[in-house]
């Protein structure tokens, strides 16, 4: 960031320094979580200290598009970002070198994250670490029973991301313990979900996409074996 300006305002704290308070903030996030070969989503972990807890051959994974809205930090504006979230992590590491001791933590990983905004990419991946990277996001023919999401670069389509036959699931009451206030959220249920990747190949792949063809052809790998659930979360006003 530019240091020569003082302190910079992002999504965690204004230009002051106090931490923002996300009550006006609203979501909507569509998802797929699939059975995959446990296999392949090995060769995506940064090192043998991370690891896929589930037995066999099987693990579980998602694709979650999210897009929020009236963020405070980007002037009550919005954003959109796409993911892939590898479930049943565990990473374990010596936390003491002299007594041997080791520290194991669960969770999931993001082998990347797509969002269409500079600022969120540059604040997120100098405060958090993630590994973000740009693309365009963009809702097609959505209504209430379906959701359509493409994802490209400079006008090409690389993901297409399609929820159909969607149906209320049930409203929730969520407390956020934090700072003591209430969301409605609405869960619809997809009856069918896919996500479908370029077929371009080769040198054509590689012009389309200069800079993101590498994590394209990692994700075209990543097959969708079994839609284990798939729908949709959005916060009521």
């Amino acid at each position: 960031m530019p240091m020569s300006f003082g302190p910079s305002p992002g999504p965690r704290q204004d230009l002051n320094g106090i931490q923002r308070k996300p009550l006006k903030a609203t979501y909507k996030t569509s998802y797929i979580t699939f059975k995959t070969y446990k296999s392949y989503l090995l060769t995506l972990l940064p090192s043998d200290d991370f690891q896929i807890s589930t037995e066999g051959m099987w693990a579980t994974a998602t694709f979650s598009v999210t897009h929020l809205e009236n963020l405070e930090w980007l002037g009550g504006r919005g954003y959109s970002m796409l993911g892939l979230y590898v479930h049943d992590i565990v990473h374990k590491s010596s936390s003491d070198s002299h007594s041997g001791n080791s520290a194991e933590l669960k969770g999931d990983f993001l082998p990347v994250l797509f969002e269409n905004m500079a600022d969120l990419i540059i604040t997120g991946r100098e405060e958090l670490g993630f590994s973000k990277v740009f693309a365009t996001l963009d809702e097609k023919a959505s209504s209430e029973s379906s959701f359509v999401l493409s994802a490209g670069w400079e006008g090409t389509e690389f993901c297409r991301l399609t929820l159909n036959d969607l149906e209320e699931n049930q409203m929730l009451i969520l407390l956020f313990k934090v700072r003591f206030y209430t969301i409605r959220r609405k869960e619809m249920k997809a009856g069918k979900a896919e996500i479908v990747f370029t077929d371009l190949e080769n040198g054509e792949l590689d012009m389309a996409f200069p800079t993101l063809a590498n994590i394209i052809k990692g994700l075209r790998g990543v097959k969708v074996v079994e839609v284990i659930r798939s729908g949709t979360q959005a916060s009521e006003s």
